[in-house]
C-alpha cells in the first residue's frame, strides 16, 4: 500500500453544501455515494486544510472518550 501524500479528503455537496472530512488509509480513495443530508450525489473532492484536520481527529478522540 502507498500512503496518500494528505490523507485527509473533504468531501462537499454541491447542492446544499454539507461536508464531511475522512482520513484515507491507502491509495484506495474513500468516497461517500451520496450527501447525508439532501441525498444528492453530486460531490465535490477538496484537500482539508490543516484546521480541518486538527479538528477532525480531535472529533475522532472526542468519539472514543465517549
Amino acid at each position: 500500500m502507498i500512503p496518500p501524500r494528505n490523507p485527509y479528503m473533504k468531501f462537499v455537496c454541491r447542492a446544499c453544501g454539507w461536508s464531511v472530512i475522512h482520513k484515507q488509509y491507502s491509495d484506495v480513495i474513500f468516497i461517500p455515494p451520496q450527501c447525508e443530508r439532501c441525498g444528492s450525489d453530486d460531490l465535490e473532492t477538496q484537500a482539508a486544510n490543516a484546521l480541518e484536520q486538527v479538528a477532525h481527529e480531535a472529533a475522532q478522540l472526542l468519539k472514543k472518550w465517549t
